[in-house]
């Protein structure tokens, strides 16, 4: 797996981290500044424990195509946990 690699599957979790964030958030009424706050933080979060994962797990071995596949195709953030989970 390449760094381009970790980083395009972290992108990619944040991607689908925010979209599910913003379908959850209220459709009526301002959503609160800190709520916001914290919902972005845990997107950060997440996507920086992805990327010291993988670059000093997988970056440079050899990955199954199939895994990474399926967290790019991954539309929930359920999707990416089956994903991680199938390997185990």
């Amino acid at each position: 797996m390449t760094k381009e690699e970790c980083e395009k599957v972290g992108a990619h979790m944040r991607k689908v981290w925010d979209t599910e964030a913003a379908a959850s958030a209220p459709e009526k009424g301002p959503t609160s500044e800190r709520a916001g706050n914290v919902i972005k933080s845990e997107g950060d979060k997440m996507e920086a424990e992805w990327k010291a994962v993988c670059e000093r797990e997988l970056e440079g071995r050899k990955v199954d195509e199939q895994e990474v596949e399926c967290f790019l195709a991954a539309k929930t953030v359920e999707e990416i946990q089956r994903c991680a989970a199938a390997k185990k």
